[in-house]
């Protein structure tokens, strides 16, 4: 069953690899508790992250239940390596249901990790969701800042295969947060050139994912700080479309109401 969700998350086939890791889950929990037992299952669940955030959002029960088991045996395992990817999801968790005091802690504790161990990835994460932190805060400079940083960092052969580790690429992610603050700052001309770069860039790593998230941030949620409404509306329809056909009930639900207001604005 793991290897079948190694497959199906390589082909970007989410539903099917959530159905495969809960098979594999199943069986795993049959087996007396041990350490080796405790160590496969913090893959299982770690590689359950990444299919769930388009699917079930970011904010759903079922990432808080998989992010909170993950980070618990990370953290009594001593697993350095899952804990990033995972302390990731759980920062997502608590950002996108609106827990921004809870999500800025964890994404402090992700930078200052991040600096200390030496992986460059897991610093340009740590600078890009501190970012985002920053910015709910009304930092936009702050937050410009730590994303320019991050964007300095990333090297394509070295981070662009860690997709899956994060979830999204991390150009792509850097990108959106300096587009934001720099459009959050009143900086326009630069926030539309770097918008337009992420999505072109979001298509070029052949990752839905990275395409659903760059096209609702950058396609959409950009679009309506900067009141460009036809462009709104047009990368928002890719959005819905690539939601219908993969499933991505998540995207849908964030793109839709944005797009209703367009809508209503004409």
């Amino acid at each position: 069953w793991q290897a079948a969700a190694e497959r199906a998350v390589h082909r970007s086939a989410y539903v099917e690899a959530i159905h495969s890791i809960d098979q594999a889950l199943a069986q795993l929990a049959q087996l007396p508790p041990d350490e080796a037992r405790d160590r496969r299952e913090l893959e299982l669940q770690a590689m359950k992250l990444g299919p769930l955030q388009p699917v079930k959002g970011y904010s759903s029960p079922e990432i808080d239940a998989a992010s909170g088991r993950a980070l618990t045996l990370c953290r009594s395992l001593g697993d350095r390596a899952k804990l990033f990817p995972v302390l990731y999801a759980r920062w997502a968790f608590q950002y996108v249901a609106g827990r921004h005091r809870e999500g800025f802690v964890l994404s402090r504790e992700y930078l200052e990790a991040a600096r200390e161990s030496g992986d460059d990835a897991a610093l340009i994460v740590g600078q890009r969701i501190h970012a985002a932190g920053l910015l709910m805060r009304g930092d936009a400079e702050g937050a410009r800042g730590l994303a320019r940083e991050a964007l300095q960092l990333y090297v394509p052969e070295r981070h662009r295969p860690l997709i899956a580790r994060f979830g999204q690429d991390l150009r792509a992610q850097s990108l959106i947060y300096f587009a934001l603050s720099q459009a959050l700052l009143g900086r326009i001309h630069e926030a539309r050139a770097l918008g337009d770069e992420a999505i072109k860039h979001a298509r070029s790593v052949n990752h839905l994912n990275t395409l659903g998230y760059t096209l609702f941030h950058c396609g959409v949620w950009l679009q309506a700080i900067l009141r460009e409404t036809d462009a709104l509306r047009r990368h928002g329809a890719e959005l819905l479309e690539l939601a219908r056909e993969h499933r991505f009930g998540f995207w849908r639900a964030l793109a839709t109401p944005f797009l209703l207001e367009a809508e209503e604005a004409e």
